[in-house]
């Protein structure tokens, strides 16, 4: 669930998908380990490539462990002051600098668009991968695209928040 305030909505990203993603690669693990362990490797070849698979499903547990447990900053925060994008912005877009939301669908693919009176204040540019996503952003009609899948919360829990705290209504 999101961590709600009065005036403060958080959504973080899930720990339900990490904790499947551990669940998934533990077996391979385990069957690795099971093949050493009894001789599976007759040859260096084989070693090699039973090392190797235990190296990337080792690692896929390590990372899906850790991404279930430990929790990052949140993706989204909708507050009375603005909207706080971390990974977008460099500051708290205020409500009176959004021009207009919507809600987008495109296969199963969620998330919200968001037109701003001046980009240039809000958005982050620092480095390629986010000058890189800010043009795929305009291309699509927008100057942010935030994704909502994978998150404790709905795109529709999320949409009442903003509703809730800014005022502002998405189009149909």
């Amino acid at each position: 669930m999101s961590e709600q305030t009065r005036d403060r909505t958080e959504f973080r990203p899930s720990r339900v998908k990490p904790f499947f993603g551990f669940l998934g690669t533990l077996p391979f693990v385990v069957g690795c380990v099971f093949v050493l362990v009894n001789g599976g490797a007759e040859t260096w070849k084989d070693a090699m490539i039973l090392g190797s698979c235990l190296l990337f499903f080792g690692g896929g547990m390590v990372f899906f462990a850790w991404a279930a447990l430990v929790s990052g900053p949140p993706h989204i925060v909708v507050e009375d002051a603005g909207l706080r994008l971390p990974g977008a912005t460099a500051e708290t877009i205020p409500w009176t600098a959004i021009a207009q939301m919507a809600v987008l669908r495109v296969g199963r693919y969620k998330g919200l668009g968001l037109l701003l009176h001046e980009p240039q204040r809000y958005l982050r540019s620092d480095g390629f991968w986010r000058g890189l996503l800010n043009r795929l952003n305009r291309a699509q009609g927008y100057h942010i695209s935030i994704a909502t899948t994978g998150l404790n919360g709905s795109q529709q829990d999320i949409v009442q928040a903003i509703q809730r705290l800014s005022g502002h209504r998405f189009p149909a």
